[in-house]
């Protein structure tokens, strides 16, 4: 494993939300097949989720018990991930909407994320290129033990909540994909593995190479048995098997016009029509279909320095103290 101990991974998820859970995040230059480009492993089939009664109320089919297996692996990789303390990685995500004129619709980003776990708290360290800027200026967000930061090339200006620190309990929406916390400690999982479980057929898959390590390969079936309650329709992991770090993700949302209380007509491409736009009489109104998520971790090591999380905030900066209205 090239991982190196002395040196010690986040991305984002777009959602969308419109009478239920919806949306997406997403990763680069790839179509949407179905066999992963890089690895060679079968994309997660394009299974709908059975939606739930006509009133709505999800429903829940039995969830298959993993294998012996399945469990020897999962066990292994938290054992790998008890040992992170934190880490650094360009996370690179991609969003591969069909729409209902037959084409497709490609959002992508790229990040560059620090993070690392402390007795006090999560601290986390975001930079984001701003889009269509050739200038190399980025976006930073900054969450250290006693305040979060956020610079914005665009106004030149220096957000500080100083009720935001590490300590808060509240993750930030956007950063919760990325810091995989669960407890303090890196997890699995997005959601908690209680969650996870109750919801989705885990299986392991064998192995795989994915930037040149070893991976595990598993895969999560949402809902085998009906219901309404996963929030992906199927998702396969590339976990590391040296560190126990997610190194690749591909997540399917189940199809808008199965899931209760929305259809297809509730969501439009925003390209060329307002998400909230009510009316379909529009010449370019164009649906929304299922959607495919790839996140890839590259140039991750282990170990982060304290410093990195310093908020580097200039003398006479523009400075507003989002925390108490004052600037």
């Amino acid at each position: 494993m090239s991982l190196r101990r002395d040196i010690r991974v986040l991305g984002l998820v777009l959602l969308i939300v419109l009478g239920g859970c919806l949306g997406g995040g997403a990763t680069s230059g790839e179509s949407a097949t179905n066999t992963d480009a890089e690895t060679g492993a079968p994309a997660p089939p394009s299974t709908r989720t059975t939606g739930g009664p006509a009133a709505g109320t999800p429903t829940m089919g039995e969830i298959p018990t993993p294998t012996d297996r399945t469990e020897s692996v999962l066990e292994e990789i938290r054992r790998k991930q008890a040992d992170v303390e934190g880490y650094r990685a360009t996370v690179t995500e991609r969003t591969v909407t069909q729409l209902s004129n037959g084409s497709e619709l490609v959002r992508e980003r790229t990040q560059y994320v620090w993070v690392k776990y402390t007795d006090e708290g999560v601290l986390a360290r975001v930079e984001t290129p701003s889009r269509g800027d050739s200038s190399g200026e980025r976006r930073v967000y900054v969450r250290n033990r006693t305040a979060s930061v956020t610079y914005d090339p665009a106004r030149e200006e220096y957000l500080v909540d100083r009720n935001g620190g590490a300590s808060d309990a509240d993750e930030p929406v956007n950063l919760h994909p990325h810091l995989r916390s669960d407890g303090g400690e890196y997890n699995l999982y997005e959601a908690s593995a209680s969650v996870v479980s109750a919801e989705n057929a885990v299986s392991y898959e064998g192995t795989k190479t994915v930037h040149g390590e070893e991976a595990y390969v598993l895969h999560l079936d949402g809902n085998p048995n009906g219901g309404a309650r996963a929030y992906y329709a199927a998702q396969t992991l590339w976990v590391d098997t040296d560190t126990g770090l997610v190194l690749r993700q591909t997540a399917q949302k189940p199809h808008l016009d199965s899931m209760p209380n929305v259809s297809m007509s509730d969501v439009r491409n925003p390209e060329e029509n307002s998400v909230f736009n009510d009316s379909d009489d529009g010449p370019n109104a164009v649906y929304f279909g299922d959607k495919t998520i790839t996140t890839a971790y590259t140039n991750v090591s282990l170990g982060v320095s304290d410093d990195v999380f310093d908020a580097d905030v200039p003398a006479g900066a523009d400075v507003e103290n989002v925390s108490d209205g004052s600037a």
